[in-house]
């Protein structure tokens, strides 16, 4: 496991000992030539062949590690701004990368070389996902959007975003459920988070608290949820909290997304992926910044049907110091998710591996619930 700071330094853990293995420290701000990053580090991503580790952030910079070696293999630097999400197509070692600068990266990472440059969003980049085709797709923020990036075919598909925040189903637009609409729907500002079901279906989050599911033939949501996370009414705003990680098993029915609101909420897709519904919350304080499922092959802290839930925690948000949660703690939090035999709904065991926190550290905690091994 990789975790990432604001303090610009990387840290990489072992799982099965819960226990730091490697040190990436970050320099200040302005340094050149330093090898690691000088300002926020903000995204993360490690190839499917685990050779491989992508590092972003404010300072503009991508560092591929390896991971074998523990060792910088080279840095790109041709974004104009921070790099706000990386992701690997899944079974190849092409990068994708997103931007503040509002564009779109390919790399071939194999060769270490850059391909090409996607444009098309009209504000920041917030969040990049990908499967195993030779397609990737955005988050656009305020200019609400969802982009799909088919790179070979040279073409991009237009999401809009933006709705009102009134739950709608695609089968039927007079159903009982419409009457939980609140009085004032809240219009959707930002577009925040995007996830890939599987290679036709997608899920999103954003500032209104709605989260949306989509398939690639409609250019508007097949079912949408809104104030998913409920409203912030201890700040006195009393508006919906904006859903801040969005992440999904890949090609099943089950997918996560965070907030502030001290859970992590896991929902099921019907089976005829036209509507989805809440099995379960799983105890997360503080700003849910990441969200990835796992599944591991063999790992001391999962059984070999184990799924892993791996959460970003901290006490402000990635990307400002809008709020923040004096309580809460910086850490990097796994847990195992387990089913009851002959239960549908995910039963949460949060594994107790607390890491000691040393002084003045930035990763690592000593919560004595779940794995809090870093900080994002």
């Amino acid at each position: 496991l990789y975790t990432g700071s604001k303090d610009g330094s990387i840290v990489k853990w072992d799982l099965s000992l819960s226990k730091k293995v490697k040190v990436f420290p970050g320099g200040r701000k302005g340094t050149s030539g330093f090898p690691g990053h000088t300002d926020h580090v903000l995204a993360l991503a490690v190839s499917s062949d685990g050779r491989y580790m992508a590092s972003g952030g404010r300072d503009r910079a991508i560092h591929i590690w390896s991971v074998q070696d523990d060792k910088l293999l080279t840095t790109f630097r041709q974004h104009k701004d921070g790099i706000s999400g990386l992701v690997f197509r899944k079974g190849s070692n092409q990068l994708y990368s997103a931007s503040l600068d509002r564009s779109v990266k390919v790399w071939n990472i194999d060769q270490l070389s850059y391909i090409e440059t996607l444009f098309g969003h009209q504000d920041v980049i917030n969040a990049i996902d990908a499967l195993a085709k030779e397609h990737c797709m955005t988050a656009g923020a305020r200019d609400r959007t969802i982009r799909l990036w088919k790179i070979v075919e040279e073409t991009q598909l237009v999401f809009r975003g933006g709705g009102s925040g009134v739950k709608k189903s695609a089968q039927t637009e007079t159903n009982a459920e419409t009457a939980a609409v609140p009085e004032d729907p809240v219009l959707e500002g930002s577009v925040d988070c995007v996830a890939m079901v599987n290679e036709e279906y997608f899920v999103t989050g954003g500032d209104s608290g709605m989260i949306a599911l989509w398939h690639t033939g409609r250019k508007r949501p097949v079912f949408s949820q809104p104030m998913a996370h409920g409203l912030d009414e201890e700040s006195g705003s009393k508006q919906p909290r904006w859903i801040t990680a969005v992440t999904a098993l890949r090609y099943s029915d089950l997918f996560a997304t965070g907030s502030w609101d001290g859970v992590v909420r896991l929902w099921q897709i019907s089976a005829d992926m036209r509507q989805f519904s809440l099995v379960g919350t799983i105890a997360m304080p503080g700003f849910v910044n990441s969200l990835q499922f796992v599944e591991p092959q063999s790992n001391a802290l999962a059984s070999s049907a184990g799924i892993l839930l791996v959460a970003g925690l901290g006490q402000e948000h990635r990307f400002g110091r809008w709020l923040r949660l004096g309580k809460a703690k910086n850490a990097a939090r796994v847990v195992q998710l387990t089913w009851r035999k002959g239960a549908t709904v995910p039963q949460a065991a949060a594994l107790r591996h607390g890491v000691k926190r040393r002084r003045r550290a930035t990763h690592g905690s000593d919560s004595d619930e779940g794995v809090d091994i870093g900080d994002l």
